[in-house]
């Protein structure tokens, strides 16, 4: 499987050096740690919305309907939470959407 990172600091996209050099990403012995807590690693779904951006956890989406979704990363798996009240299902697996052709969406907010 393929595991593609972005980072962003105060919303702003940074190469994976940046935090690196500046040691506010560092790595021990059993795990990565944040030094700076303005910095945040976003996991991508190798997924495009429909004018082809990459879709990142934490993105928020819009379907032709106009419902809005966020996407997660829990139990090894990307879900769209829905952000409608009136939606039945909270957390739709984003595999689903991608089969029924919701996926690609368009990207509203990052």
């Amino acid at each position: 499987m393929k595991i593609k990172l972005k980072v962003t600091s105060h919303c702003c996209d940074l190469s994976l050096l940046t935090p690196i050099t500046l040691d506010y990403i560092v790595h021990n012995t059993n795990e990565i740690c944040f030094t700076n807590r303005q910095i945040q690693l976003h996991l991508s779904t190798l997924l495009l919305d429909e004018n082809g951006d990459e879709i990142y956890e934490n993105d928020i989406l819009s379907d032709s309907q106009g419902n809005r979704f966020k996407v997660i990363f829990s139990h090894g798996a990307f879900f769209a939470h829905s952000l409608n009240e009136t939606m039945p299902y909270k957390n739709i697996p984003l595999y689903l959407l991608q089969a029924n052709g919701i996926i690609p969406a368009k990207l509203i907010e990052r």
